[in-house]
Parts: C-alpha cells; structure tokens; sequence
C-alpha cells in the first residue's frame, strides 16, 4: 500500500506547562514535505493442524506515521528551556526482537555542523511509561543539514543496534543530544482538526533532565497531542492457532472456533488490519468443506 503526503512543516521550540507559560520565541518554515513509503504485507500460510508457526522477517512499524495526516517538526537541542531528548512508547504484546528504528531530521542551524544523535531503546515504566533503568541498547546517528527539498526520504535516519534486543513488554525508544546546535525532528500533527497523537499520549520529552508526557507539554499554547515519526525495525514468531468448543460433534450441535493465533495480530501497532479496526481480515480459514 502506498501513501502520499503533501503538508506542511513548522520547526518549533517545545516547551513544558507551567503556572505561568511564557511562549518562547518559534521558528516557522514554509517547505513541503512529501512523504511516501510502500508496505509489502506478510503471507503466512500453513495447512492441516493446529499450533502453526513461522518467524516473520524483519518488519519495519509505522503506527505512528499511519495516524498522520500532517508532518510538524521539533526543535531537538541541549539549551535552557529547551527538549533535549524525544522519546516514543510502544506496547510488545508478545516477545519482539527489536533492531533499530527509522527517525526523520536534520540540523536547521544552517551551518555546515554535523550533530550526534543518541538513538537509545530503554523499557518503559509500567507506572508512568516513560524510559527506565539503563537503556538496552545505544547506537549514536550524525545528522547533518541534508533537507532534499522536503522530500522525507531525504533526511530519513536509520539507528541500527549493533545487538537485536529482546523485549517483552512496552519499551521506548529516544532520541538523545547534548548538543547545543539545533536538529529538526519530524512529528505528526498536534494542530491537525483532530490532533494526529488521537489523545493516546504515547510520546514524551525531557527538558533538562526529566522526562515529561506529552499531555504535560505545550507547543505554542497548544497541547502536544502528537507522536515522532519514530519506526521500530521489528521481528516476530506469528502462531495460527484456534480451540473448537468441542473436539466431537455428535450430529447437530454447534461447534464453536475461539482464535487463539499471536496477539500481534491483534494489534493496532504491528497490524495494519488491526489499525483500521477489522482484525479479522488477517486470517483466512479452511474448514474442508469449502467455505
């Protein structure tokens, strides 16, 4: 499936709720961003039995880039006032290899620096879902000026670990400075008519040194209700399965089938099906007799 996006980008300087909230000074940029991918779904087909598994290839998750209907960007920089890291949550509602993730940026100052970029994947608190403990893994990404003419796939990053983690429950994964020396990171909208975060609030920035949830952050005296454009390099094992109400029919009696198959398969995060509410469609079953 393939999906085009013509919209615009404004560059802005993120700041957290306060008593008193002092707008600080925006950045706003006139450019089009176009934005296309293609996604290419898995076929899993087994026949006669039950408990059938395969692992899957590796797959990259667009959740975030799915609720989009237009890109903003944030000011990433390590300055007084200012959002020093961003960080997206997601669930793994089952064992989930992870390998990397895509994020979109450049550096805005416009010079000729090139910025570090820290990309970390940490698991997330069952309490707040922010970052906790040691990050699990650390893979640091230069980003530069490159802009190509808005065209995202231009100024597409790739944070490749150099182990894949093995998470089994929510993680999230951040992008990290200490650089002074702004970069541009690419959201989706929180001044779209219904803010492209749905009111999920699944992302969160730090300023100085704690982390703060998104429904806790303003952009201009707006609401961050928003996600980074943060995609997941992902891997999994799908199981078919189901449980007939009986293993007998004795002549007349309904026979009920419960699915019991992989709970990504469920998921609005790691299923496009899922996402668009007809999970259903993920699965074809043959009872033999033709239907």
């Amino acid at each position: 499936m393939k999906n085009a996006f013509t919209l615009l980008v404004s560059v802005m300087t993120l700041f957290i709720v306060t008593t008193q909230t002092q707008a600080q000074s925006l950045q706003q940029i006139q450019v089009n961003i176009n934005g296309s991918r293609t996604a290419s779904p898995y076929v899993f087909n087994m026949n006669n039995g039950l408990g059938k598994t395969t692992q899957c290839g590796v797959d990259t998750v667009n959740y975030t880039f799915n609720k989009t209907t237009q890109f903003q960007a944030l000011t990433l920089s390590n300055v007084t006032g200012g959002a020093n890291a961003f960080a997206q949550w997601y669930p793994a509602p089952q064992p989930i290899s992870i390998t990397g993730f895509d994020f979109y940026a450049w550096q805005t100052a416009g010079t000729n620096a090139v910025v570090p970029i820290t990309c970390r994947i940490y698991n997330a608190s069952l309490i707040d879902s922010l970052p906790t403990g040691s990050a699990l893994a650390t893979v640091v990404v230069n980003v530069d000026s490159t802009f190509g003419g808005g065209v995202l796939i231009n100024f597409k990053r790739q944070a490749i670990f150099s182990t894949p983690v093995i998470v089994t429950g929510p993680y999230v994964i951040t992008l990290e400075t200490s650089s002074t020396t702004n970069v541009g990171v690419i959201s989706n909208s929180w001044t779209a008519t219904t803010p492209n975060g749905r009111s999920e609030w699944l992302s969160s920035v730090r300023l100085g040194l704690n982390y703060v949830r998104s429904y806790n952050v303003n952009v201009n005296s707006v609401t961050f209700n928003s996600d980074f454009i943060f995609q997941p390099y992902v891997s999994y094992s799908i199981t078919a399965d189901f449980v007939p109400s009986t293993l007998c029919n004795q002549g007349g009696n309904t026979i009920t089938f419960e699915n019991t198959s992989s709970p990504v398969n469920f998921s609005r995060f790691y299923s496009m099906r899922a996402f668009q509410n007809i999970p259903q469609f993920n699965f074809m079953w043959n009872y033999g007799d033709h239907t």
